[in-house]
């Protein structure tokens, strides 16, 4: 017997024109949950609630569909990537900054050169539009480059969203262009790669730290950083 709350989500529900078969299932599952599954269940609605704004084109709606069905809040409960990806090109196509990096960090995960590729092209869309993270990821495709493509590896690109996402306060980016100014592969600047390190640093990127360390030996290096 459905209580008080199971009247009231179901109320809520019906007025969002959800299919009946879908509806059945969940009224039914809704009798005598626990707390816990009530919430499962709360998003799960929240979810269908998601899918009628996407499907008016809404991009915002089609990213939290997407963001919903890779945190599992779909019917079946488990991740949804196929789905996630789905929702997410909607949004991203839209230049919805969340879903497009979404969308590269999908496909970062494939197996195939071709994978790879778009991983890049979605990295690349949110990055031009100043997503500090998805600079840092294209800076990392640049650099490591992708298996099977003629140019595998693209120093100067790397180098340039690094110092873009760097420049944002991105403290993996700091760090890798540091060691970009340190190695030289593009411009050798060592009073530059020791900047960079030390703005890492200070986020606690420990890679930067370890690097500090060879410059000024031992914990020395902490005074330096101190001092900026």
């Amino acid at each position: 017997m459905l209580t008080e709350k199971d009247n009231a989500v179901q109320a809520n529900v019906m007025e969002t024109a959800v299919p009946a078969d879908v509806l059945d299932r969940i009224f039914q599952k809704l009798a005598g949950l626990d707390e816990a599954r009530w919430l499962r269940a709360e998003k799960y609605i929240e979810l269908l609630l998601a899918e009628k704004a996407a499907e008016t084109g809404d991009a915002e709606a089609q990213a939290k569909c997407g963001d919903m069905y890779m945190s599992g809040y779909g019917e079946s409960g488990l991740v949804n990537r196929r789905k996630a990806l789905f929702f997410y090109k909607k949004a991203a196509e839209q230049g919805n900054v969340h879903a497009q990096f979404q969308c590269g960090d999908i496909y970062s995960h494939g197996i195939s050169s071709r994978d790879r590729l778009m991983a890049r092209e979605w990295f690349e869309k949110a990055a031009m539009q100043g997503d500090a993270e998805a600079q840092c990821r294209c800076g990392d495709m640049y650099f490591q480059g992708i298996p099977g493509e003629t140019d595998e590896t693209d120093l100067k690109k790397a180098f340039d969203w690094y110092k873009k996402a760097a420049e944002q306060g991105h403290g993996n980016a700091q760090y890798a262009l540091g060691e970009m100014y340190m190695c030289g592969g593009v411009e050798a600047d060592d009073e530059k790669a020791v900047y960079w390190y030390k703005k890492a640093a200070q986020q606690g990127v420990y890679e930067a730290m370890d690097a500090l360390v060879k410059v000024y030996g031992d914990d020395t290096y902490r005074d330096h950083v101190e001092e900026d």
